[in-house]
């Protein structure tokens, strides 16, 4: 069984594209699950690209699969815990390496990896461009 994850902005973009290896590991994801799990920073980005580019087919269906999944609220403390790892990372990785997934209380912050561990970057080049 596969762990929970949080998906960031640049896999859920890759799904939304149809990335095929990303399709591949959300089909086996949702076996375990049953549902994704977002953050509201991820809600936030992929409305604002869809918005802007003035998308309301994808608006529409991107609304729906909100409804369908778990959106998670962001605290102060998810703020804090998040820019500590940031911190800690960064002083040891090179800036490109550092992960963009913010950390949840309740979910084991070992557990939150990347659904598609790596394989949408091709896909997803950059945050702000969504489908």
């Amino acid at each position: 069984m596969e762990p929970k994850t949080v998906l960031d902005t640049d896999v859920l973009s890759g799904l939304m594209r149809k990335n095929p290896t990303a399709l591949t590991r959300a089909r086996s994801y949702l076996a375990d699950h049953r549902r994704f799990t977002i953050s509201l920073v991820t809600r936030f980005e992929i409305l604002r690209g869809l918005k802007a580019k003035r998308a309301t087919a994808q608006l529409a269906a991107f609304e729906a699969f909100c409804g369908d999944n778990e959106v998670l609220p962001i605290t102060d403390g998810v703020i804090v815990r998040a820019a500590d790892i940031y911190a800690d990372l960064h002083g040891r990785e090179s800036p490109a390496q550092v992960p963009s997934l913010l950390p949840y209380p309740h979910l084991d912050v070992s557990r939150l990896v990347r659904l598609a561990a790596g394989a949408c970057r091709p896909a997803c080049s950059g945050r702000s461009s969504v489908g």
